[in-house]
């Protein structure tokens, strides 16, 4: 009730759903790119290759060390591995250095609701 009535008079806009993963069955996966002897239209060359990828969920172009970092949704481990090895057989030249990781608990922090939307 109390919920309804805050929706009812504007305070409450609109929810966000939250999955949990793991409960489905998928690990979220991040990997660190540094690129090297690439120019900017190998990078781009790379970004929409990773782009492409269905399995990515979220990939960011970055500065210092890394200069992509992407997000894998998968269900099965072996996946990965299957990603990493044709993007190094087709870009592996162009990559100086790499780390995986496996996210055990992630927590949102989705804040774009609190701003209100350009007219």
């Amino acid at each position: 009730y109390r919920v309804n009535k805050l929706v009812g008079e504007g305070i409450i806009t609109h929810f966000v759903t939250i999955i949990d993963t793991h409960k489905i069955g998928f690990t979220f996966y991040l990997v660190f790119l540094q690129f090297g002897n690439a120019s900017p239209k190998k990078e781009s060359e790379i970004f929409s290759y990773l782009e492409a990828l269905p399995e990515v969920n979220w990939l960011v172009k970055s500065g210092g060390r890394w200069n992509a970092i992407m997000g894998l949704l998968v269900n099965d481990p072996l996946i990965v591995q299957r990603i990493s090895e044709k993007l190094l057989d087709k870009y592996g030249r162009f990559i100086l250095d790499k780390n995986l990781f496996f996210v055990v608990d992630a927590y949102p922090c989705i804040k774009k609701y609190l701003y209100e939307k350009d007219s």
